[in-house]
């Protein structure tokens, strides 16, 4: 993750006075930042809401071993939890080379449930990278109000 992106995580959830908190630019403002969700944060851990309805989300990744790899995913879901990946593989040429993909999560008769745990892995010949995934029911798709932070 870098500044743009923390920066626009603050705008999403404080506004202008909160980013006035942390960036001491005046120049620099939510107008020209995009809005990034607490969901679309680029962390390791992914979490997302528990709903019968598609949502997704994005996560970039480095390559940090071997010059020429490719992972496959893996996932380890229960069944009540659809997830769908893509691109499926990641083939990396060089150390340090970024990829982007996209994970969708939906649930089936989930009215009721509580939150479903599982992961996915990115698996290549040498190694294994995996990422928890956790869908919570009513998971607010926006920030708290301003009075609540």
């Amino acid at each position: 993750m870098g500044v743009t992106d923390y920066a626009g995580y603050t705008c999403w959830l404080l506004g202008d006075k909160g980013l006035a908190t942390f960036v001491h630019d005046k120049r620099l403002t939510c107008a020209k930042l995009p809005r990034v969700k607490d969901v679309q944060l680029n962390y390791p851990t992914i979490t997302v809401p528990l709903k019968s309805t598609t949502f997704s989300v994005n996560r970039t990744v480095m390559n940090v071993g071997p010059p020429a790899s490719t992972y496959t995913v893996k996932l380890d879901m229960p069944k009540s939890v659809t997830v769908r990946v893509a691109p499926n593989k990641l083939v990396f040429s060089k150390a340090g080379e970024k990829k982007t993909f996209t994970v969708t999560v939906s649930g089936k008769g989930v009215h009721g449930q509580g939150h479903v745990e599982g992961s996915l892995s990115w698996v290549s010949a040498k190694h294994v990278v995996r990422s928890p995934i956790i869908a919570v029911p009513n998971l607010p798709e926006s920030p708290p109000p301003l009075g609540n932070v």
